[in-house]
């Protein structure tokens, strides 16, 4: 449960990031074209796909992380047998799993929005 906790949290935490560092490559690469350079003759466009797949590529990995331990969670309720620490227990790792898909489809958006945004002044 701690191990998924923490994967979502890094997620959270990486995919901004990854946003943020496309629009530095494209600024890099407007900057090389201005000098005469064609280094990056791709207008930007490359970089956003790469964001985009690996944000994808994460989100999806993180989707079936929080499927799983909603499994679990639901197993655990099932195999409880009235016991309030392990239905305490179980409760808390639905929770968690359910926070960990709203973060990952937070994280979605947030970079779609980013790359259109970065798109559309570039």
């Amino acid at each position: 449960m701690t191990l998924s906790i923490m994967t979502l949290t890094f997620i959270a935490g990486i995919a901004p990031a990854l946003a943020l560092g496309g629009a530095a490559t494209n600024q890099a690469c407007q900057g090389l074209s201005q000098v005469g350079s064609d280094g990056c003759n791709t207008n930007g466009n490359q970089v956003n796909n790469v964001v985009k797949t690996v944000v994808s590529i994460i989100s999806y990995v993180a989707g079936v992380v929080a499927i799983i331990m909603v499994m679990i969670s639901g197993f655990n309720f099932m195999t409880a047998n009235g016991d309030a620490q392990k239905i305490t227990t179980a409760k808390n790792s639905l929770i968690y799993a359910m926070i960990g898909i709203a973060v990952a489809a937070s994280a979605q958006v947030i970079v779609n929005f980013a790359v259109r945004a970065g798109n559309s002044t570039g």
